[in-house]
């Protein structure tokens, strides 16, 4: 019988996470198999069934691949076909989560308390002093695969809640402030354990220290950026109001008490710095209306880089901080051309009455010098 590759077939792909084992079929009569890759013998098996996962082929990087074998008998060696493939890094996946399949916070029960945790959420927490040091004192987190973000119901960051109000039950997961971080102060320069300076070992002199700002973030890191995911663009839609408990931000607090959703991207090999930080205030959104909002990220250039999404408040004292989201997706598409030219104005099958007047609205890149109108065919003007 001939000597066939029936594992990869002609043609495939193969992402760069995926070990391969190469499998070949021969006659009985056959004593050794040998597989060569892309010309260059990487391994030998001297019994059927005849597989090949040598250490090469679990490192294969970006690129085209050709794969031949060749068996022996007691006299004669027989050759497979060339089997082309390719390897491929693979993008990011998308997620989504409504948190409806979440157990919800409950003080009373540790059964929920890794359920964020479980889905991927983590935390990062700092005490600021802006004008001595932008980038906090204080520093501590989670990270993706060490510790995870809290579900609970007060005290610290996060926790999935109930909607009371909404007869179907819906839950959504709320944000808040760390109101057990320990350098806290309120009005008064109080801090959480009954001091009258907020931390005075990094400030030994102050007597009142109102300055502290408490910085609490909850977000997922989706990954390292590859090759796959340049030319597309990241999509964070998610719906979120400011509840109507009373326990909103912004609500009966001393600045500053703010809070934000955000796509960042952050560079390791350039000391962990931030490289982009898309922002959508939520400090004065609705109260107790859900709406829903949306951050775009294109992501060429970024290979390497890592990519996060979440949400953050920054307050002092024990002020309210609180805001709810939901609905949370995060998608990839293709970035649509940057110089690509379109006619925004009037839209596509739109209806316009007799004796309005017209104005054409078109879009281009900024390499463009000009941009002609035809009407019909027939050129009627040119913009500059």
């Amino acid at each position: 019988s001939p000597t066939t590759i029936t594992f990869p077939t002609q043609g495939s792909l193969i992402t760069t996470i995926t070990p391969i084992t190469v499998t070949v079929e021969s006659g009985s009569d056959k004593v050794s198999c040998r597989l060569s890759l892309n010309g260059i013998f990487i391994e030998e098996d001297f019994s059927a069934p005849y597989e090949f996962s040598a250490p090469p082929l679990d490192s294969l990087a970006d690129g085209n691949y050709n794969l031949q074998a060749n068996c022996f008998d007691s006299n004669n060696q027989q050759t497979s076909d060339l089997i082309a493939f390719e390897v491929n890094t693979p993008g990011m996946p998308d997620y989504s989560q409504d948190f409806n399949d979440l157990l919800p916070a409950d003080a009373g029960d540790t059964a929920d308390d890794s359920e964020l945790e479980n889905d991927g959420w983590v935390f990062f927490g700092s005490a600021l002093k802006p004008a001595e040091d932008p980038n906090g004192y204080f520093q501590y987190g989670s990270y993706e695969g060490i510790g995870g973000a809290p579900n609970n119901e007060g005290g610290a960051f996060s926790g999935v809640n109930v909607d009371g109000e909404d007869p179907s039950g819906n839950q959504f997961l709320n944000v808040f402030a760390n109101y057990n971080q320990s350098e806290r102060c309120d009005v008064t320069g109080v801090d959480a354990s009954g001091n009258a300076t907020c931390d005075t070992s990094v400030d030994p002199t102050a007597v009142v220290d109102t300055d502290w700002q408490i910085k609490a973030t909850v977000y997922l890191e989706l990954g390292i950026i590859s090759t796959a995911d340049s030319g597309k663009t990241v999509t964070f839609d998610f719906d979120a109001r400011r509840p109507d408990d009373g326990s909103a931000v912004g609500v009966s607090c001393v600045s500053p008490c703010t809070a934000a959703a955000f796509i960042r991207t952050i560079d390791p090999s350039n000391g962990y710095a931030t490289t982009n930080n898309i922002n959508l205030d939520t400090s004065a959104i609705a109260l107790g209306t859900w709406q829903s909002y949306s951050l775009r990220l294109d992501l060429n250039n970024l290979e390497g880089q890592i990519l996060d999404f979440g949400f953050e408040n920054v307050n002092r004292g024990y002020d309210n901080s609180s805001v709810n989201y939901d609905n949370v997706s995060i998608s990839f598409s293709p970035t649509p051309s940057a110089f690509a030219t379109s006619i925004t104005a009037p839209t596509q099958g739109s209806v316009i009455a007799t004796g309005t007047p017209i104005t054409v609205l078109v879009e281009s890149g900024t390499d463009k010098v000009s941009c002609s109108l035809l009407l019909n065919n027939i050129l009627i003007e040119e913009d500059f």
